[in-house]
């Protein structure tokens, strides 16, 4: 007994003391008073001292925990690459199998797809509201389009311009424009007192005569090898044959024939014609031609003519006019000075045009159901795509396209971790967050927080309470032995 009782008292010595210092740790919750007497010890000591001790944890998570160093180095040792390489390949290499349309994974969130639809057609619908949209739009007008489109142009109208002329003077309100315009004109001149002197211009007059005086020797030629042409001489000598025929006494007919006096003449004119002054005479002759030309009054040579046409010579002339208009080099021609007069205004047409483009474009950006439209073509494009099997969108790649996702997923993440994580670790501020979770645990939550985490910790430091007691009570005896 002389060493039992004292084992026994200080192992519960030990015990209730190691056991009641683990309590004061939590308890009282709250400072207790007798009669407004403050009791020590109390609060306990965690609840006493919360505040700092949140604020250390907080400091010592933040600082060496989940410092922005420790993530950064526990994300590069984790073969993050490699996962997400993995994860790419296995997600698409799945979905190039699913033949569900896409709309059935998004059933759920009809009011998101929606919404989508909804900021997609208003961000159309203001940018292409805006000025810089329409100057844009203006300048790839005025810079590309019309410059590149002219020769399209061109090309279009001189091909729609061959046909329209060909069908317009070949058609019969055509040809019975140009009768009646003819028809007209010569009323008027029938109705003309003046002379050919009279209403040609006299400058006209006289060069007409210069030109004659200076073709005096060509016309004299053009003489001589009519002359010369066997035909011509058949027809001259019938002529005078028949006037000598005509005139020539019966008697004296016996000794000399027309014929002989035909051949005679024949002979004497050529011979005349190749005489210097035969020249001279020839434009003397057309001269006083000339002149009596002129000397027609332009009402009587209108009225001679239009007693020679009828109606159907008329139409016959106007065919024939329009005939030779109509012939595919003349109808070329007349494309080709069209096609260079407008040439030669291209830069006018080019900004008439781009007033008419922008003017319809501006109306059209203004109108009422622009967004309408917009959004009705958005529309169409989600459903069809949501619509669509989702393999038909994912077949198409192959390991060449999922490996330069993968890498830009990579290069994208790689950026983040170095550039951003670190703002955004501080931003998140670790430390605060834990201090201020800790002082916002109920004091009995984080009492059997730690007890359920350390309890085995905590029961055998009780234990050791009552070992060393006990131990201490068998030291008493033993000592006072002495």
């Amino acid at each position: 007994m002389r060493f039992i009782i004292p084992v026994l008292v200080g192992a519960i010595i030990g015990y209730i003391t190691n056991w009641l210092a683990i309590k004061m740790l939590f308890r009282p919750y709250e400072e207790k008073r007798i009669f407004g007497i403050h009791i020590p010890f109390t609060p306990g000591l965690i609840p006493k001292e919360r505040s700092r001790i949140a604020k250390k944890v907080g400091e010592v998570v933040g600082d060496y925990l989940l410092s922005p160093e420790v993530i950064m180095n526990w994300l590069c040792e984790k073969d993050l690459e490699g996962h997400i390489r993995k994860w790419i390949e296995s997600n698409v290499n799945s979905l190039k199998v699913q033949d569900k349309p896409l709309k059935e994974f998004i059933d759920n969130h009809i009011k998101i797809l929606d919404n989508i639809k909804d900021k997609i057609a208003f961000f159309v619908f203001v940018q292409i509201q805006g000025d810089r949209f329409k100057e844009k739009v203006k300048a790839s007008i005025q810079s590309y389009l019309l410059p590149k489109s002219m020769d399209c142009i061109y090309e279009f109208m001189d091909k729609k311009m061959e046909s329209s002329i060909y069908e317009m003077l070949n058609s019969d309100e055509t040809k019975n424009l140009l009768k009646d315009v003819m028809e007209n004109k010569l009323s008027n001149l029938a109705k003309d007192e003046r002379s050919l002197k009279e209403s040609i211009p006299l400058d006209t007059k006289q060069g007409i005569e210069n030109y004659v005086k200076g073709q005096n020797e060509h016309i004299a030629n053009i003489i001589r090898d009519m002359l010369d042409d066997p035909n011509v001489e058949v027809k001259v000598k019938t002529s005078i044959n028949n006037l000598v025929s005509q005139y020539m006494n019966k008697i004296v007919s016996l000794f000399i024939g027309p014929e002989l006096i035909s051949n005679k003449v024949y002979a004497k004119i050529k011979e005349y014609a190749h005489e210097p002054e035969f020249n001279e005479k020839v434009t003397d002759v057309l001269m006083i031609v000339m002149d009596k030309i002129m000397e027609n009054k332009i009402s009587s040579l209108a009225a001679e003519v239009m007693s020679k046409l009828s109606q159907e010579k008329m139409m016959n002339v106007s065919s024939k006019i329009i005939d030779v208009v109509s012939k595919e080099e003349n109808i070329s021609k007349i494309v080709d000075i069209i096609g260079r007069n407008i040439k030669g205004k291209e830069m006018e047409i080019q900004n008439s045009l781009l007033s008419i483009l922008t003017e319809e474009i501006e109306m059209f950006l203004s109108s009422e159901n622009l967004y309408e439209k917009i959004y009705v073509t958005v529309d169409n494009i989600v459903e069809y795509m949501a619509n669509k099997p989702i393999s038909s969108i994912f077949k198409f790649m192959d390991t060449s396209i999922v490996s330069e996702i993968t890498d830009l997923c990579i290069n994208v993440l790689n950026r983040f971790i170095e550039n951003r994580l670190p703002q955004l670790l501080k931003l998140l501020d670790v430390s605060t967050i834990v201090e201020e979770e800790i002082n916002g645990y109920d004091v009995a939550f984080a009492e059997e927080l730690i007890f359920q985490i350390a309890q085995k910790e905590l029961k055998a430091i009780t234990w050791l309470g009552g070992l060393l007691g006990a131990i201490i009570g068998l030291l008493t005896p033993i000592l006072q032995m002495r």
